[in-house]
């Protein structure tokens, strides 16, 4: 999703400074990819994995 609004930001003309995102699933690519193009990403919180047995953060 956030790969999609930074193409409407580049496709109006516009930079983007960074990207605030409250929860980061960290165990997709999605993060590393945005920070891969430059991108500042900061997370609220990161989720390494999660399962039916609950949710691990990345300390």
């Amino acid at each position: 999703a956030l790969t999609a609004l930074l193409s409407l930001v580049k496709d109006a003309g516009a930079s983007v400074a960074g990207a605030g995102i409250v929860i980061e699933k960290a165990y997709q690519e999605g993060g590393k990819l945005v920070r891969d193009m430059g991108v500042r990403v900061e997370s609220l919180a990161r989720i390494a994995s999660m399962d039916e047995n609950g949710i691990v953060f990345v300390d």
